[in-house]
């Protein structure tokens, strides 16, 4: 009886042993290696174009160039160019002009007036007056409160000269310089012509007759 027992004990320890190692072959083909996987979720192939063989980049933007700015230079002025030199105007006068005239007292004394006009850098003309006493013997202290009255476009100016004195004691007729005066006219003034007199204060008499003053009256004109 216990043999019966123990043989039937061997029998179901074989049988059970068979069983757990025909389970265990059996689990083992439907679990797949990983055991966290789902053994009834269908495998999908992965196309090779698709499936990274490697970790995944991102492509890398190209850099985007900052624009270089060239700094503004200031523009060349353009040369200026050199002024027309104005043309200069064609002088209505020549450089010289002489002339002269003398009083008319009806004695063998009376006054001569020389004058020379000098053309200037200016354009103006620069006058001498040169006074001379024509007459026979003559004795006269020195004056100096003659006047030269010079008139140009409608007004007169004055000037003052004064004379030397006079110790002439030929008989014959001659001339002797008394004094000089320098004046200035413009261009305009001498070819218009201006009006002179010159007086020289005599405070005497020759020859009977009696001339406080002696006058002489011309043109001074460029002609």
């Amino acid at each position: 009886m216990r043999k019966m027992k123990r043989l039937m004990l061997l029998l179901l320890a074989a049988s059970m042993l068979f069983i757990m190692c025909a389970c265990s072959r059996k689990t083992s083909s439907l679990v797949p290696d990983d055991p966290g996987a789902d053994p009834t979720q269908e495998v999908q192939e992965i196309p090779a174009s698709e499936s990274p063989s490697g970790p995944t980049h991102q492509p890398t933007a190209a850099p985007t160039s900052v624009p270089t700015f060239e700094p503004e230079s200031d523009p060349t002025p353009a040369p200026t160019p050199d002024p027309t030199p104005e043309p200069t105007p064609e002088p209505l006068l020549g450089e010289l002009y002489k002339g002269e005239f003398s009083s008319d007292t009806g004695t063998a004394l009376n006054l001569v007036v020389k004058w020379t006009a000098v053309r200037g850098s200016d354009s103006t003309y620069t006058v001498d007056f040169e006074f001379y006493l024509e007459c026979y013997t003559l004795y006269v202290g020195a004056r100096k409160d003659n006047t030269l009255s010079v008139a140009t476009g409608g007004s007169s100016t004055e000037y003052k000269f004064a004379s030397d004195s006079v110790d002439r004691s030929e008989s014959a007729k001659g001339t002797v310089k008394i004094g000089e005066k320098e004046i200035r006219l413009t261009e305009s003034e001498l070819a218009e012509g201006a009006k002179v007199e010159a007086v020289w204060k005599f405070k005497g008499s020759y020859s009977g007759t009696d001339l406080p003053v002696v006058t002489a009256s011309g043109e001074v004109k460029g002609k």
